[in-house]
């Protein structure tokens, strides 16, 4: 099972070629922690902030990327997205000079994490996540951790 906190970590995921039905998505990040701590074999994505060290306590830190952190609890893992998830993928998109209106998606942060999080922009954030997965280091990275610890978990 993979347990997120929202609805644009589920599109990449589904992007990702992981099957909706072990997607969960939770109540927020403490309870992705919560739940990744009960069950087994399971994998949290969660947004950096500064709490992240007391909601991570006891987990074991597996990698730091630049971007990514993450931690192993038992069989299961946490990875943490730094700074934010919409943060997260504007730089993703300034490392691949692009801009996420040439996908029909606001510029701005924070207008750009309402947009993404919303089902009738799916299309447009997955056409940007294509794009991505050709010319971005960090989403592949990103995209080559989820693989590996998904089949570890």
């Amino acid at each position: 099972m993979i347990f997120v906190e929202d609805n644009s970590d589920q599109y990449i995921l589904e992007y990702f070629n992981k099957p909706t039905r072990n997607i969960w998505r939770a109540d927020g990040k403490q309870d992705v922690v919560n739940k990744i701590k009960k069950e087994n074999g399971s994998i949290g994505i969660i947004d950096y902030d500064d709490s992240i060290e007391n909601e991570v306590k006891g987990m074991d830190k597996e990698e730091d990327h630049d971007h990514l952190i993450l931690y192993k609890s038992k069989e299961s893992y946490i990875i943490v997205i730094r700074p934010r998830l919409q943060n997260w993928l504007v730089t993703a998109c300034q490392e691949s000079s692009l801009t996420p209106s040439k996908f029909k998606l606001p510029d701005k942060v924070g207008e750009f994490h309402k947009a993404i999080n919303k089902d009738f922009r799916k299309n447009q954030l997955i056409e940007l996540l294509k794009y991505l997965n050709k010319n971005s280091k960090m989403f592949t990275t990103y995209r080559q951790l989820i693989d590996r610890i998904n089949h570890k978990a």
